[in-house]
């Protein structure tokens, strides 16, 4: 056996890197067995080769989860994987690792997309660790609230707010893309990724359009009494509406919500939420009609209006 260590560098160690948003450095050895591929490619060293899980349970015993910080895979857990669980006394594992310069943090992201595709991390993982995810995070702190980047264990409570539920709203509400936004969930994180967390979403645009697409949410798994069947497809048409009935209320545009407006918007939603939900409910009906006219809708015929882009041509947004 022979340290990875001795094929870099004879002289230097190798430093395993510890947490994302702090300068502190793992120093240890990784020991390899048998033969192994040291090979150099865009200013970074890799080495490829057999370890003992003995070394890693090691590793693990000596740092424990902040081996893996930079590793989406750490967020997963420990436990019931059947990935992380495939380790016996006598098993060895393949390895490759990474030697890249200090100051590479995007190199870290494209290493962390190329190489975890694996089930069960999916998009909305790999992009945890991404600035955008982290300085959302940092803002609805502030506001009181909890963002989740990644996907989290147990139930939410009302100031917790997923990744995916965030895409979902500010799809809908701030970016007037309903149909992707219900009916393309799984390239939230994938092609429409940029268009939904822009460098100018912030905190308080998150949080108001989450509090509006929960309000209409609720109506759809609960329609009120009397309310038309297409209430039941309509969630995300109705939560872009209140969107505007919101901008609206506070004369404002959604480039001036921020955190020193965000306590009256906020208050706003509480207060004429519902009355917000109605008042579009009033809307889509109208433009259905418009479509439509007087012809019986069937279910079928009205989840696919909702599905498509039918009704914008009459619907009265700015």
């Amino acid at each position: 056996m022979q340290a990875v260590r001795a094929l870099f560098n004879p002289h230097a160690p190798v430093y395993l890197n510890a947490r994302l948003q702090t300068t502190k450095r793992i120093k240890d050895t990784l020991q390899f067995t048998g033969k192994a591929i040291v090979e150099d490619f865009d200013y970074a060293r890799v080495f490829l080769g057999k370890v003992s899980v003995t070394e890693l349970r090691r590793l693990m015993d000596a740092h424990g989860d902040q081996l893996l910080e930079r590793n989406i895979r750490c967020f997963l857990g420990l436990h019931g994987n059947r990935v992380n669980q495939a380790g016996l006394e006598s098993t060895f594992v393949l390895v490759r690792l990474y030697q890249i310069p200090r100051e590479s943090s995007s190199f870290v992201q494209t290493i962390t997309y190329a190489t975890n595709s694996q089930n069960p991390v999916d998009l909305r993982d790999l992009r945890a660790n991404d600035d955008r995810q982290k300085s959302l995070e940092l803002s609805m702190k502030d506001l009181g609230f909890s963002y989740h980047c990644q996907r989290a264990e147990g139930a939410l409570r009302p100031n917790d707010i997923s990744v995916g539920t965030a895409a979902e709203a500010v799809l809908s509400v701030w970016r007037r893309r309903p149909q992707q936004a219900k009916f393309c969930s799984g390239e939230h994180f994938g092609e429409l990724y940029a268009d939904i967390f822009t460098p100018t979403l912030n905190g308080s645009q998150v949080v108001l359009a989450v509090l509006l697409f929960r309000i209409a949410e609720n109506k759809r798994k609960r329609p009120p009494i009397g309310a038309p069947e297409f209430v039941r497809y309509a969630s995300c048409f109705a939560a872009m509406l209140m969107g505007t009935y919101l901008l609206e209320a506070l004369g404002v545009s959604l480039p001036e919500i921020d955190h020193r407006n965000f306590k009256k918007a906020h208050q706003c939603i509480e207060e004429n939420g519902d009355a917000y939900f109605e008042r579009a409910v009033d809307v889509l009906a109208h433009a259905l009609r418009q479509l439509y006219g007087n012809k019986d809708i069937g279910l079928l015929r009205l989840s696919a209006t909702f599905r498509r882009g039918d009704l914008f041509q009459y619907l009265p947004l700015p």
